[in-house]
C-alpha cells in the first residue's frame, strides 16, 4: 500500500543519521486535539530523494521543511515475513531564514533542477 504526501504542513528535523545508504531523518509533527492536549507524531529514517536530496545536504537538526510531495510505503518482505515501512521524500522546502541553511548545488544537481536530468 502506499499513501502521497502532498504539501504538508512543517515537521521538525530531530535527528540526521549517516547510514551505509546515506542520509536518514527523524522527523516529527504536533498538534493539539479539541482538548488542547498535543499529538505528536513521529517517522523514523526518512529518506529525501530527488529535488529534496539537494535541500538535504544542507538541513541540520532542528531545522524545519515543508514537504512538498513524498510517499509512505508499506512493502511486505515474505522471506522474512516482516513489513517495512519506508518514508520518501521527492521535494521539500525549509521553513523561515533560508540564509541558515547553505546549500551547495552540485553540478548534477544544477542540472536536475533545469530539467536535463529527470529523476526516477
Amino acid at each position: 500500500m502506499s499513501l502521497q504526501i502532498k504539501d504538508s504542513r512543517f515537521v521538525k528535523v530531530w535527528k540526521i543519521k549517516e547510514t551505509e545508504y546515506g542520509k536518514r531523518f527523524d522527523l516529527g509533527t504536533s498538534r493539539k486535539d479539541q482538548e488542547g492536549n498535543y499529538i505528536k507524531t513521529n517517522w523514523f529514517g526518512c529518506r529525501l530523494v530527488g529535488k529534496a536530496k539537494v535541500l538535504g545536504d544542507g538541513i541540520r537538526e532542528g531545522d524545519l521543511i515543508k514537504i512538498v510531495s513524498g510517499v509512505l510505503d508499506n512493502v511486505y518482505n515474505k522471506e522474512k515475513k516482516v513489513t517495512y515501512m519506508n518514508r520518501t521524500i521527492f521535494e521539500a522546502e525549509l521553513e523561515g531564514d533560508y540564509k541558515k541553511v547553505e546549500v551547495v548545488k552540485t553540478p548534477v544537481a544544477k542540472m536536475i533542477e533545469n530539467g536535463e536530468i529527470k529523476v526516477l
